[in-house]
């Protein structure tokens, strides 16, 4: 919001040559001698919408109206001891005052039978009685606010008070002679019974607001008065920040819908497609489109896919969690090499694969070091690894400093299930099938792999453009 209120500050630049507030300095002190009176009873009036101000609308900018907006600054913004209020607060509070004026159609309503005016949001008249004794009742046409209306004696009226407090309800006299408070909590709201002297009868209200009305509740009642309407108006500049601020608003909004559009597009597109029951990574072998993944990416697949070609499994080997694919249709440009001695503790290690492939979408290359030359629980297989790893990297490459495969990534250990066990949670503890173990693998499926024929290093970047020509994602359906 800070935001926003910043960007349409520049579009709302030109009123501060016109009038005497500055809007150019969000972050300057608010000076309540800048406004005019009106300008200043609105500043209340949105403050008794924030339930901050519990006062009379009179313009007047003293103790309690600033006490006021210091709490709802404090209380909005989360903070204390604030040295000063700045003009963004009090900005960003007309603005939304103004706001929810117009979207409730608040206005001034005039009781002319008995010279009563009231400020109030769009009320529908559900029931009227004329005479001397006129009553009526109203209720909210998007609110959730009742209003009952009545002109009665003194003794009618203190009869009223009366029988509201006598179920709880509290009697506050302010300025006893012409005016009587009662209220009364019901529920999660509250009942107001409020009488103000008119001659020498009562006019008599009785509001129940629930507890989401209780702010409106707070800003009718300082504004049932005597006589016409009028007090509460919008100043011209007011109304020019708040329509500025409403088209940022409204082109805000406009941005956020189209970007829904375009994802729920995207995501309907990707339900649209074949669907995808899970998916590894796999590395080009051979030059006829053999590619080697883990056995437990292709277990229980109905059909493979690799880059749009099918895929069948060559071999499989659950004990070394090893499968041998071959895509006929595969464009085969460069094979893996493999090296011709086991990488050795601490030694670099870069992994390449697809890891959560429908919310990344592309290859991911990472980079660690060998940690242990055992696996879990002191597996001869396989190899730990720091390279972070995802779902889907498994039966990915990981190669050494020269580029050449070291091992085929296998697993990632839980964290979750070893944090239920001992109470603390493991970080980057990854596994990879040794490479010495996947070169039998292939020996004994017919496949000769290549080794590497040097032991010079690799750039890293130099690393992973080789690895991108070699590495696909395998998808099961």
């Amino acid at each position: 919001m800070r935001a926003l209120l910043l960007a349409w500050i520049i579009t709302f630049s030109f009123v501060s040559s016109a009038f005497a507030m500055n809007f150019n300095d969000p972050d300057g002190r608010f000076d309540p001698k800048l406004l005019s009176k009106s300008e200043r009873i609105l500043v209340q009036a949105a403050l008794s919408l924030t339930r901050d101000y519990f006062d009379e609308l009179d313009g007047i900018w003293g103790r309690n109206s600033a006490r006021a907006l210091k709490n709802y600054f404090e209380r909005s913004e989360n903070i204390s001891d604030s040295r000063y209020v700045p003009n963004w607060v009090v900005m960003l509070l007309v603005a939304d005052t103004v706001i929810e004026f117009r979207t409730n159609d608040w206005g001034e309503f005039h009781l002319t039978d008995s010279n009563v005016s009231f400020f109030a949001p769009d009320l529908e008249l559900v029931e009227e009685k004329p005479g001397s004794a006129p009553q009526g009742r109203y209720k909210g046409t998007s609110t959730g606010l009742k209003i009952y209306y009545s002109r009665q004696s003194k003794t009618s009226m203190r009869r009223f008070h009366e029988h509201v407090a006598e179920n709880g309800g509290e009697i506050s006299r302010q300025k006893s002679s012409y005016h009587w408070s009662t209220i009364l909590r019901v529920g999660n709201g509250v009942q107001v019974v409020d009488s103000t002297r008119v001659g020498n009868r009562w006019s008599t209200f009785l509001i129940s607001a629930p507890e989401e009305d209780l702010g409106r509740l707070n800003l009718i009642l300082p504004t049932i008065r005597k006589g016409s309407p009028g007090l509460i108006s919008v100043s011209r500049r007011f109304t020019l920040l708040t329509n500025s601020f409403e088209e940022k608003l409204e082109e805000k909004e406009a941005e956020e819908r189209a970007r829904s559009e375009q994802i729920a597009k995207a995501e309907q597109q990707q339900e649209d497609k074949e669907p995808v029951s899970s998916t590894g990574t796999g590395f080009i072998v051979s030059l006829e489109g053999h590619l080697l993944t883990n056995a437990h990416v292709v277990r229980e697949c109905e059909t493979l896919e690799v880059k749009g070609h099918p895929a069948s499994v060559i071999a499989s080997d659950e004990q070394f969690d090893l499968a041998l694919l071959q895509v006929p249709d595969l464009q085969v440009n460069s094979i893996a090499t493999f090296a011709t001695t086991p990488a050795t503790l601490n030694s670099d290690v870069t992994v390449a694969g697809y890891p959560l492939s429908g919310l990344l979408g592309g290859l991911n290359v990472t980079r660690g070091s060998v940690t242990s030359l055992k696996g879990l629980a002191g597996d001869g297989v396989t190899m730990q690894i720091s390279a972070p790893l995802q779902p889907g990297n498994s039966g990915g490459p990981a190669v050494n400093a020269q580029g050449a495969i070291v091992g085929v990534v296998v697993a990632s250990l839980s964290g979750a299930d070893v944090a239920s066990v001992i109470g603390d949670i493991p970080q980057n503890v990854n596994f990879a099938i040794r490479g010495t173990f996947a070169q039998l693998f292939l020996h004994q499926n017919g496949i000769t792999p290549k080794n590497a024929g040097n032991d010079n290093l690799l750039e890293p970047e130099e690393i992973a453009s080789n690895l991108s020509s070699i590495t696909h994602l395998v998808k099961c359906n």
